[in-house]
């Protein structure tokens, strides 16, 4: 290969590669983030009478069930995600915290829905 064939596959390569790079992330992030979000909620349908059989069945399980599935909704990017993630912790301790005694009470979900509504509302506000 000659030199000159060389410098411009280098040249234009790195043009296109970037411009690849910052469509993905500037444009059709959402696309994938979005999907994802559809595969979370999925398997949250899915995967929740086994994992949480443990659980006394009542409206309160589901209940808790929206209310995650929800929270999951809420998000509309991964910077979002990244910027809440202290907030997602504690509902994530909160929600397992309930499941402790395999029985959710109204007190419980009542907690976890203050916290949804906190972290709702301040997103709102940031909006």
């Amino acid at each position: 290969m000659k030199k000159n064939c060389f410098l411009y596959v280098v040249f234009f390569g790195t043009i296109i590669i970037g411009s690849a790079i910052y469509l993905f992330e500037n444009h059709f992030s959402d696309l994938f983030f979005e999907e994802g979000k559809k595969i979370i909620v999925g398997e949250i349908e899915k995967e929740w009478k086994k994992d949480f059989s443990y659980v006394q069945n009542s409206s309160e399980k589901d209940s808790l069930r929206i209310l995650v599935k929800e929270f999951v909704l809420l998000f509309e990017d991964l910077d979002d995600i990244m910027l809440e993630s202290d907030k997602i912790n504690n509902l994530a301790e909160d929600v397992s915290s309930s499941f402790e005694d395999s029985i959710i009470t109204q007190d419980e979900i009542k907690l976890l829905s203050d916290l949804f509504l906190k972290v709702k509302n301040e997103k709102l506000k940031s909006n």
